[in-house]
């Protein structure tokens, strides 16, 4: 959760020159930033960019001129909602006079994860304050209405209405319904690539434990899990404990300097494992400054979100 302190773009609210609200952005000094020069785009396109992730549940984007804000709706199989955009926090009506305590929906997602060789020591050290902040508990969390709206999943009785129990990569693992057929797809593409790739078929062998859904907050945090939702995995693999594998695991020993863990130490699944993976909208947790290698979610609007940044700072 606390990653989207490190997103590579802030997002606020100004006008725009159409006289709607639009994301004044760019980037911060942290590695995982590309060298993206200042940009910004309509507050409708980033909205449309969550239409296109969840087409059959995004029924309409309206701007609201009794609320100044552009508004979401949302209809699904188990109810209707809207959330407003709220300087990027998207945000029910009734959360709207606490914006301030929430942290942006979107956040940038890299190509590649950060390398702590070319970190500065300013960034160290940015690092090191976030991930006391993180530590304590006393970071800001994104708001969870959205997924909420998306999933049905408001209390832990209604999203286990929606959890299935299915076999992936040998293991069993419990998920929410409506991420089960991009989970299938992901598994056959990861099945073709073993067939030639033997890092992967060593991956899958690997493969001990996948924890699913457990409806919880992330640690040290008042925010909700993607556990908690059926939305996200966590690898176990037979070799976890001969590498690092999770920041706050180091933290908590007692390192402060756990980002400089080289990348050869760490558990990482194979570059092909991870995009199949992305390939259906699943973001891999080890792409974090604050890393969770073992993690996936599905988050499809987080992958779209820097497909368009991307693409404007080429522009």
């Amino acid at each position: 959760m606390f990653r989207r302190y490190f997103s590579a773009f802030l997002l606020i609210f100004s006008a725009s020159l159409y006289g709607l609200p639009v994301i004044d952005t760019w980037d911060r000094p942290l590695p995982v930033s590309p060298t993206l020069r200042p940009w910004r785009f309509r507050v409708e396109a980033a909205l449309g960019i969550i239409r296109k992730a969840y087409p059959e549940d995004v029924i309409g984007i309206t701007y609201d001129r009794g609320k100044n804000d552009w508004r979401l709706d949302i209809r699904t199989e188990t109810g209707t909602g809207s959330l407003y955009w709220a300087g990027g926090k998207l945000l029910p009506g009734t959360e709207l006079p606490g914006v301030r305590s929430y942290s942006p929906f979107f956040y940038y997602y890299p190509s590649q994860s950060p390398d702590p060789a070319e970190f500065s020591p300013e960034t160290i050290e940015l690092l090191a304050r976030e991930s006391a902040v993180a530590m304590e508990g006393s970071a800001s969390v994104m708001c969870g209405a959205f997924f909420e709206l998306i999933y049905d999943g408001a209390d832990m009785r209604s999203i286990e209405q929606h959890i299935r129990r299915i076999d992936f990569l040998g293991v069993r693992i419990s998920v929410h319904r409506k991420i089960i057929s991009p989970l299938r797809r992901v598994e056959q593409r990861i099945y073709d690539l073993a067939e030639t790739d033997s890092a992967v078929r060593d991956f899958i062998r690997s493969v001990q434990r996948a924890d699913g859904y457990n409806w919880r907050d992330v640690r040290s945090s008042s925010g909700r899990s993607f556990h908690s939702w059926g939305l996200a995995v966590d690898f176990v693999s037979d070799s976890w404990n001969r590498y690092y594998i999770y920041w706050k695991w180091i933290r908590e020993s007692g390192s402060d300097r756990w980002m400089l863990i080289p990348p050869e130490q760490r558990w990482n699944p194979p570059d092909a494992v991870i995009s199949a993976f992305e390939s259906e909208g699943f973001i891999w947790g080890g792409k974090w400054e604050l890393w969770d290698n073992m993690h996936f979610e599905y988050r499809p609007e987080i992958l779209l979100f820097r497909e368009m940044a991307l693409k404007q700072a080429a522009e």
